[in-house]
């Protein structure tokens, strides 16, 4: 289906800022729609409206099995919780012509790209070891098993990142360091903008004036 509407996904590993970049990016531009996440995991204290938690794993699998979930993985290892997105919210949203922020992970950019093509921009956030390593501690709401755990996966992610560039599934590549940690987001910013946003408004505006 030829879609209207246009994903900006951010992808990258934990440590990398993906959430302070998307605030930022939602102050500027408030009408960016965002995806529901649905998963098992508890809900906690800075979880937003993007968020349908505490789904039992039973409701969760069916969902995922009639295709009202799609994209269902388990991120941190089979013991873990079950994230995914509601298909018709995205399929809504897209039809309407919408603009949509969401992040990715990284093991769901080429399902994302393969079920809604050039629909879909990937953002790819990279950073150097020490910088997430720093960003993981500072956190202070794990243990510091669970912190290298995170830090072994971020680096892994980060590859597969690199990897998701070389084969032209990540539209844009940014690489965060500690220079250039406050000005981060608003390039970000400025990436989406030049991915198309300017080209879902223009045809937003005509259908409006139709």
């Amino acid at each position: 289906m030829n879609y209207k509407g246009i994903i900006f996904g951010l992808t990258g590993p934990s440590g990398v800022g993906k959430g302070f970049i998307k605030e930022h990016i939602k102050k500027q531009l408030p009408n960016l729609e965002e995806l529901t996440v649905a998963t098992t995991r508890g809900r906690r204290e800075a979880d937003g409206k993007d968020r349908d938690t505490d789904i039992s794993i039973g409701v969760f699998l069916e969902r995922a099995k009639g295709g009202t979930i799609i994209f269902a993985h388990q991120p941190f290892g089979t013991d873990g919780d079950w994230y995914g997105f509601y298909a018709d919210q995205i399929k809504k949203l897209l039809i309407e012509g919408r603009e949509i922020l969401t992040e990715i992970h990284v093991d769901n950019v080429r399902l994302f790209k393969s079920e809604f093509g050039q629909s879909v921009k990937i953002i790819g956030l990279m950073a150097e070891e020490s910088y997430l390593e720093t960003n993981l501690n500072n956190r202070m709401t794990e243990s510091g098993e669970e912190r290298r755990n995170r830090l072994a996966m971020a680096l892994n992610e980060i590859e597969t990142i690199k990897q998701l560039k070389e084969e032209g599934l990540v539209d844009s590549l940014i690489e965060v360091q500690s220079e250039n940690r406050e000005t981060v987001a608003q390039l970000t910013f400025e990436r989406i903008r030049e991915l198309g946003i300017g080209e879902v408004r223009s045809f937003r505006s005509g259908k409006e004036h139709e």
